[in-house]
Order: structure tokens, then C-alpha cells, then sequence
């Protein structure tokens, strides 16, 4: 089901959708100030992969205008205080 869904990193067709969907073949399009919020306990999204996107930004030219990092793991919509944390981090760079 995940492939069909995502993409089958096995075929040429599926690494071509994967690559699609990534952010990180349309970092160039960022054009506004960008967020990047990360719960460095998620079992799903590691460390590695937000900063590919910081990264990718970095080699473009682009400023990271934020990055926060917190202890706790998605997902945010279910915990109110988590949502002030994220809420706090963007504000505070405004």
C-alpha cells in the first residue's frame, strides 16, 4: 500500500514520483520567510531530513529565517501547549 501510495523507490517511475513530491526538488520556489519545526524524538522524520531542507536553502542562497527544535515528537494538533511552543517559535521571529 505505501507504494502505490508514496512511490516504489525501486522502479524508475516511483523514484520520479518520490522525487515530485519532495520539498526538496522545489527549494528553489521558497520565496517567503520558512519555519522549520522539528521533534527531534519522531520516530518518522529524523534529524537528517529537516536538515536536508536547511541545507538545500543554505546552497541555494535562500535564508533559513527559523529553525527550532523541540523535545517532544508530533503530533502537535492534539497537544495545546505543543501548538503554543511552535506558535511562540514563529512569532518570535517576526
Amino acid at each position: 500500500m505505501f507504494y502505490k501510495r508514496w512511490g516504489d523507490p525501486t522502479t524508475e517511475e516511483g523514484r520520479q514520483l518520490l522525487h515530485d513530491r519532495s520539498p526538496l526538488s522545489k527549494v528553489e520556489a521558497i520565496k517567503k520567510p520558512l519555519l522549520i519545526g522539528h521533534g527531534v524524538n519522531d520516530p518518522r522524520v529524523k534529524q537528517a531530513e529537516s536538515d536536508q531542507i536547511v541545507n538545500a536553502m543554505a546552497k541555494e542562497g535562500i535564508p533559513v529565517h527559523a529553525r527550532s527544535k523541540f523535545k517532544w515528537r508530533p503530533p502537535v494538533r492534539n497537544r495545546p501547549h505543543h501548538a503554543s511552543a511552535v506558535n511562540g517559535a514563529a512569532y518570535s521571529r517576526c
